[in-house]
């Protein structure tokens, strides 16, 4: 859910002309690091 939310700061910003403060987009790099964490890391073999 928070990637989407991340996507959505960003499609407003453009639409909109919503300018997004730094915390904004700190918020939303940290967010997609995380995931790519999540989704590039290694798997656990079970």
């Amino acid at each position: 859910m928070p990637v989407l939310r991340s996507v959505a700061l960003f499609a407003v910003a453009a639409v909109d002309g919503f300018r997004p403060t730094r915390s904004d987009v700190l918020g939303a790099v940290i967010c997609l690091a995380g995931v790519e964490v999540i989704m590039y890391g290694p798997a656990a073999d079970t």
